[in-house]
């Protein structure tokens, strides 16, 4: 007990004096956590209405994307196509290539074979 107390009336009123002194301190940070509720609420309800421009972007993005693969991807069987067009081209031109070469080995050899003949029945002829 305080040592200026010297009846009980005197240590309620004291009693009571620090008991207001609790309750406004408790109200005091009960008003503190209250604006702070609030002020956290308004900034997350407008941090979600600023997030909602960024889902309709990144929607749009997806759907962007989406096209880009499908456009890619049709890209890609074009080329397959084309490359086996190509690839058959190569084989004929091949066979072609080798077909020529034995032709003009034919045509060479019977040029020369008939130039031998030639050459030959001159000689039996111009004698």
């Amino acid at each position: 007990m305080p040592e200026n107390v010297r009846t009980v009336e005197q240590l309620h009123v004291i009693l009571e004096r620090d008991k207001n002194k609790i309750y406004q301190r408790i109200n005091e940070v009960e008003d503190k956590h209250d604006t702070n509720y609030a002020d956290l609420k308004l900034i997350l309800t407008t941090f979600i209405e600023t997030q909602k421009p960024l889902s309709k972007m990144v929607e749009s993005i997806d759907n962007e994307l989406k096209k880009l693969n499908s456009n890619v991807t049709d890209i890609t069987r074009r080329v397959d196509k084309v490359e086996g067009k190509v690839t058959a081209h190569d084989e004929v031109l091949e066979k072609r290539s080798n077909a020529n070469t034995t032709i003009i080995v034919a045509v060479i050899g019977s040029i020369t074979t008939f130039g031998s003949a030639a050459l030959g029945f001159s000689q039996i002829f111009f004698k």
